[in-house]
């Protein structure tokens, strides 16, 4: 559906296992801001969890849309596929704005999903940037599902979205997030990147 704006995240952010279609959607979300009633921004339209990704979007009522990406000062207007080593760049709730560089593509990885158990996502992994070293040695943490990664070339931020952000290491793994691929991702949900 385009046309329309939409506010992109993950399924396990704004559908999760009791959520259905209409449902409200508040940013902040409830463990930021309590006030719920006061935060809607609007309701859930489409979501998909599986083997082409974990993503949501929800529609955008009665509040006003900023397109540019929170501190990286770029909107999303094209959507591209992650190669090994390229730079990617986020701006995150919990680690705020991250380096990293694309490590491995082509990856399956099972997540425990509380409430419909296992399920297969297809996905990239994206490890620190040793140039840009993250503040806090963590370059994505719980929080920072749905964070859009973006191709970070000449020195900065780009328009073109590489992953959406749902996962990172658990235990003893090395540092790493992992991202859905945008076009899969956006071809389940039926959206398509357009300039504000």
């Amino acid at each position: 559906a385009t046309g329309a704006p939409y506010l992109l995240s993950n399924w396990h952010v704004l559908n999760g296992p009791s959520g259905k279609v209409g449902d409200p959607i508040v940013q902040p979300g409830p463990y930021d801001d309590d006030r719920v009633q006061r935060n809607v921004v609007g309701k859930l339209v489409r979501s998909y969890v599986g083997i082409a990704g974990d993503g949501a979007i929800a529609s955008i009522d009665g509040r006003r849309l900023e397109t540019k990406i929170y501190k990286l000062d770029v909107a999303v207007n094209q959507i591209g596929e992650p190669e090994l080593n390229d730079v990617v760049v986020k701006s995150g709730r919990t680690t705020e704005v991250t380096y990293g560089k694309v490590n491995r593509v082509h990856v399956i990885t099972s997540i425990d999903y509380d409430g419909i158990g296992s399920r297969d996502i297809g996905c990239f992994e994206i490890g620190p940037d040793e140039n840009r070293p993250a503040r806090n040695h963590q370059i994505s943490m719980g929080g920072d599902s749905g964070s859009a990664w973006v191709l970070y070339d000449a020195g900065k931020p780009t328009d073109v979205m590489l992953g959406l952000n749902f996962a990172g290491e658990t235990g003893d793994e090395p540092d790493h997030a992992l991202a859905c691929y945008p076009k899969s991702i956006f071809e389940k949900l039926n959206i398509v990147p357009s300039k504000p």
